[in-house]
């Protein structure tokens, strides 16, 4: 089975003056990238070999994209991490992978130094990504080639033409932002766009939408993947009256996909941009199944992340969990485990298909409420509905073993008590039927 060196070599015969990768100040041809990465690949064969695991540094810098070609071409299996990451989280990492180098690129050059050992291979993967973890340590995910492939040929249809521009606002060393930034425009003949001086990857609450949205419109952004924050941020503004009024005049004439998800998304915020003309996509995924498994397409019900993509199958567990299946999901986590049985993926995801198949996240299985009806509901992810109203300071959620879950509300400010009711009624239709709600509304003791 090709990786992504060879499916680039295809785009290469097919579009060889087209502008595969653009910096403010630099654009590289399919044909020039070709050549820098080939450069790369004689620079990196007698020190890496072919087969062995390789740490890579990822900064966004435009040259990691010929340095993971040429790593490809070698059929190493990579270990993208982010140079945010302290020292003992690398070396960390690196030994758990068992990455016998370590490479980075620097300029049009690349700089190889050892890992810290013992080595270790994955015969048939490519890639070893590490989740966030909810314990604090990352775990890597071992996954197979071809599983990038698999879920790229799910989103073609989201494609409109080979003149796709992605502009990358996300750390590369993420899966999904790897998929979207790198395999999904180089395989099929789009351009992306990095410039991580002028547009930061968004990883804080800290950042200037004006700016931002000038400069998308300038580099004439197709399409993009953002963090639900930016979509909800995107909104108000739309509601103040200080963006466009449609999506040409917010994110440029050829603009025609939004896509968000790794956390729960605002209903009112998508709805009011949609309403405006941009066509959100929001997604469910994991690193483990490859990142996406099921995208909510315009048109279909807010408050779901939608069907599955046509290579994923859901079901939903006894206990609520959700399960996934469908050719390839993950090899192994680096420890030994694997976390599937009878060919069904446990994501530790609570949620419910409806009658049409699209999917609802209730929240995670560890952080657990149990009504009184057997209903299991992470607390987190009522608060967070709540938390996203600006009437609202601070949310808590109990009610182990009630029939009723108790949402205590910290009023924002002198807000009037009607006001608030309905604007919590009005949140409280974005949750799930079977959660029953009691509010307590707490006043401000100023």
């Amino acid at each position: 089975m090709a990786g992504i060196y060879s499916k680039f070599r295809e785009t290469v015969s097919r579009r060889p003056g087209a502008v595969a990768l653009r910096t403010p100040d630099r654009l590289w041809t399919y044909r020039e990238l070709l050549s820098q990465t080939e450069h790369f690949r004689t620079q990196l064969e007698p020190q890496v070999g072919t087969g062995n695991t390789v740490g890579v540094v990822c900064s966004n810098d435009p040259m990691y994209v010929p340095l993971a070609l040429a790593l490809d071409a070698l059929e190493t299996t990579q270990v993208p991490f982010p140079v945010e990451f302290t020292e003992r989280q690398r070396t960390w990492i690196l030994h758990d992978a068992g990455c016998a180098h370590v490479a980075e690129a620097s300029g049009s050059e690349v700089a190889v130094r050892p890992g810290p050992g013992p080595a270790k291979r994955w015969p048939g993967s490519r890639v070893v990504t590490y989740t966030s973890g909810s314990t604090g340590t990352p775990k890597g995910v071992v996954l197979p080639l071809g599983i990038e492939e698999a879920l790229a040929t799910a989103l073609e249809k989201l494609s409109r033409h080979e003149t796709e521009v992605y502009v990358s606002l996300l750390p590369i060393s993420l899966y999904q932002e790897w998929v979207m930034a790198v395999y999904l425009p180089l395989t099929r003949g789009h351009t992306l766009v990095w410039a991580k001086e002028l547009l930061p990857p968004l990883v804080t609450g800290t950042w200037d939408l004006p700016h931002y949205l000038h400069h998308l419109r300038q580099f004439g952004a197709t399409y993009l993947v953002v963090p639900p924050q930016v979509v909800t941020d995107l909104a108000s503004w739309v509601e103040q009256g200080k963006a466009g009024r449609n999506a040409a005049e917010l994110l440029g004439p050829g603009f025609h996909l939004l896509g968000t998800g790794g956390a729960p998304g605002n209903v009112r915020a998508q709805r009011t941009l949609q309403e405006h003309g941009v066509a959100i996509y929001e997604g469910y995924g994991m690193s483990e199944a490859g990142a996406a498994v099921a995208v909510r397409m315009p048109g279909e019900r807010l408050g779901t992340v939608g069907k599955p993509l046509s290579h994923r199958r859901l079901r939903i567990a006894e206990d609520g969990e959700i399960l996934v299946a469908g050719e390839p999901l993950m090899m192994t986590y680096t420890n030994g485990e694997r976390p599937i049985e009878d060919g069904w993926l446990h994501t530790g995801d609570l949620g419910q298909l409806d009658e049409d198949g699209a999917l609802s996240i209730f929240g995670r299985k560890k952080r657990l409420l149990i009504t009184s009806f057997a209903r299991n509901i992470d607390p987190a992810w009522i608060e967070q509905v709540f938390r996203s109203s600006p009437l609202v300071e601070r949310v808590k959620v109990s009610g182990d073993a009630q029939a009723q879950v108790t949402v205590d509300i910290h009023p924002k400010g002198n807000a009037p008590r009607e006001l608030l009711q309905g604007e919590l009624d009005r949140l409280s239709k974005e949750l799930p039927r079977i959660i029953e709600l009691r509010f307590n509304i707490i006043a401000s003791s100023a």
